[in-house]
């Protein structure tokens, strides 16, 4: 049994009042930003029910529906959570326009709202908008990030917590570090769950420091995803379950009411970390925008709008993209040796 729906039964019987928010909490709430709402509701309880209602994505994974769904529900019939004031969900997707965006809000008590924000899908355009990271900023879903916590700012006037597993954690704090002065000063914390961090650039702009000592960052111990960019010291290393699944938050261990800390990453990863870091700061911004067309182009070639899309055809799928590597042209050949190339010196850094 996932240590999430373990923590169900141990404390969704404890109210707001009776229990503080612990990392639990919010990797629950952020995994359940990955189901689709309705825009309203009176309650949290009532906006759950609503959910499963709902078709499911169709860019989760079969396995992914079935455990969303039994969280969805049993949260729903939880104590702590179902009669939360619901606030408000807001959800993008453009594929044209790269932009994957959703979040939920919810009143947590009376000096309190929480805004949680979705991580990646399964889809291309989400994937490639992760991309984008690398070289541009704010990408789309920054921008709605920023604008969803005005909007809630704007309803509800007491502190706000900002948190997200995946690149909802990286939307989350930068919404906290780029929002208006006014409503970056509200922002009580942020919680990261194995995001990537910010880009360089952002990470030394005065908004982002006046915001860091605020932003609290768990990593399970053998992923990769969440020492990306550029985090604040100080991060969380907790335990996974799933030594080849380490990123996906069912597999996270829970004891009581909160995560299992270890003290540091694995060594291989630190370096991986360092060397992805290494190899990104290594290619001007327009090299890696080429690169990233450059992928997205072979990965269209597919014909399908995400990965569990794609895998239902391989037969189709899979010759369709090996047919357009092959038949790349040469300058994109030439950038993707470049890029190889880069990376290969990297690692080599490292290792004299």
């Amino acid at each position: 049994m996932s240590s999430l729906f373990r923590y169900i039964e141990a404390c969704g019987s404890l109210s707001p009042s009776e229990a503080m928010l612990s990392g639990a909490d919010f990797l629950l709430l952020s995994q359940l930003a990955y189901a689709d709402f309705p825009e309203s509701a009176a309650t949290f309880g009532d906006a759950l029910e609503g959910a499963l209602l709902l078709p499911p994505s169709p860019r989760r994974f079969g396995f992914e529906h079935k455990n969303d769904r039994r969280l969805i529900a049993e949260t729903a019939k939880s104590r702590r959570f179902s009669a939360l004031a619901f606030l408000g969900f807001r959800e993008k997707f453009d594929a044209e326009g790269a932009c994957q965006f959703a979040a939920l809000a919810l009143q947590w008590d009376e000096e309190t709202a929480i805004v949680a924000f979705r991580g990646t899908d399964q889809s291309f355009a989400g994937w490639k908008e992760n991309f984008m990271l690398a070289y541009r900023s704010p990408v789309p879903a920054q921008a709605l990030a920023v604008s969803f916590v005005a909007e809630i700012a704007e309803r509800f006037h007491g502190s706000l917590i900002l948190c997200g597993h995946s690149k909802g954690g990286n939307l989350a704090v930068y919404a906290a570090a780029f929002s208006e002065a006014p409503v970056r000063r509200r922002v009580r914390e942020v919680v990261s769950l194995d995001g990537p961090g910010l880009s360089p650039a952002d990470a030394r702009r005065a908004e982002f420091l006046e915001i860091r000592d605020r932003v609290r960052v768990y990593i399970p111990r053998a992923s990769l995803v969440g020492l990306l960019f550029e985090n604040p010291p100080g991060s969380v290393y907790i335990r996974s379950r799933a030594p080849a699944l380490q990123h996906y938050p069912y597999m996270w261990r829970i004891e009581g009411c909160d995560f299992v800390p270890v003290g540091a990453p694995t060594r291989f990863n630190a370096y991986l970390a360092r060397t992805l870091r290494r190899f990104v700061c290594g290619m001007p911004p327009e090299m890696r925008e080429a690169y990233v067309e450059a992928l997205f182009k072979v990965v269209s070639s597919a014909e399908s709008e995400s990965v569990p899309e794609m895998l239902k055809v391989w037969r189709k799928s899979v010759p369709r993209v090996l047919g357009a590597t092959l038949g790349i042209d040469r300058e994109t050949r030439r950038l993707f040796r470049r890029v190889f190339w880069i990376f290969l010196r990297a690692a080599s850094g490292r290792m004299t």
